[in-house]
């Protein structure tokens, strides 16, 4: 169903910082979105931001997005979770389920709950979307939870005929399988992320042994479990971030878009070649098996915009 090939289009850290700024817009709980035209790309723009918000049962829900409408772009930002990374994480529905979102069934198979977010404000979104200027890019990003979200938006509306220009993802969760993630090879699609956060990497398989030395490691007895006992107020929350790791059931699940890495010194390991992220993996790895707080650092959007202050 996905079709739309639009031009290559190379890794712009401009643009990422400004779709990063978009995506910190997001979470904040109004419609006046003065300060992103002052972050490097923008022009101003004619309207307010459109925020579509999910409601059930009368109260608001996790589902959140904004279009923020300028003279030169068109930028729909996805928010992620608005607490800590533990609340979504206990809710992970991390099922494969196919990716069917309107009347349209996609290629390959989605993480179930992102789904779900992405249905609850499809409707509303997709027929303003569908009224915007198609000579100005359109541009689509969200940070962690949200940044899966945007994934599986970049590939609705291309298979509604509406070209995306490019997807920038921050600190993003895998989201689906590798024949959904293959559907989208063609996409402009770059994922951002830093250093010790362990959020990227999650769901995912590991081998048994290292499944079983994350396991060992979190016991009481084990070094990492010892380190997490003495780092306050993180213990419960980087525990559940590793168990993520030590569990099996994640073995069909695929990263989406070229990679960015920034490591802990702050280099850019700019749209890596997937043999060179192979060869990172398992020095990532470790890092996050040892990284303590910094599991839930690293994740924060604030970490991300502090790695865009430094030259």
């Amino acid at each position: 169903m996905i079709t739309a090939h639009p031009t290559p289009s190379p890794f712009d850290r401009k643009l990422a910082q400004t779709l990063l700024a978009a995506c910190t817009f997001v979470y904040c709980d109004t419609d006046d979105d003065g300060f992103i035209p002052g972050c490097l790309l923008l022009e101003a723009g004619p309207a307010r931001p459109v925020v579509w918000r999910s409601v059930r049962k009368g109260v608001l829900d996790t589902a959140v997005a904004c279009l923020i409408r300028r003279a030169n772009a068109n930028i729909i930002a996805f928010r992620g979770t608005e607490s800590s990374v533990l609340d979504w994480l206990k809710n992970f529905k991390t099922v494969l389920t196919p990716y069917r979102i309107g009347s349209r069934l996609q290629p390959g198979a989605v993480h179930l709950g992102f789904l779900e977010e992405l249905q609850q404000i499809w409707e509303p979104l997709l027929e303003q979307v569908k009224s915007l200027d198609r000579t100005l890019p359109l541009y689509v990003t969200g940070h962690s939870q949200g940044g899966a979200t945007a994934v599986l938006c970049t590939a609705a509306l291309v298979a509604e005929g509406i070209p995306v220009a490019a997807t920038y993802t921050f600190a993003t969760p895998r989201s689906g399988d590798p024949t959904f993630a293959t559907s989208l090879a063609q996409q402009n699609i770059h994922r951002v992320e830093f250093a010790c956060d362990i959020v990227p990497h999650v769901p995912r398989e590991l081998p048994t042994a290292v499944r079983n030395l994350i396991s060992r490691q979190l016991s009481s007895q084990g070094l990492l479990g010892k380190m997490l006992d003495r780092v306050s107020g993180q213990d419960t929350l980087s525990r559940q971030l590793l168990q993520l790791l030590a569990k099996s059931e994640y073995a069909t699940y695929r990263p989406i878009g070229r990679l960015t890495w920034i490591d802990d010194s702050g280099t850019w390991h700019t749209e890596l070649a997937e043999n060179d992220e192979q060869r990172l993996s398992a020095s990532r790895l470790l890092q996050i098996v040892t990284a303590g707080r910094r599991l839930a650092d690293h994740h924060r959007i604030a970490s991300y915009e502090a790695m865009f202050q430094k030259t």
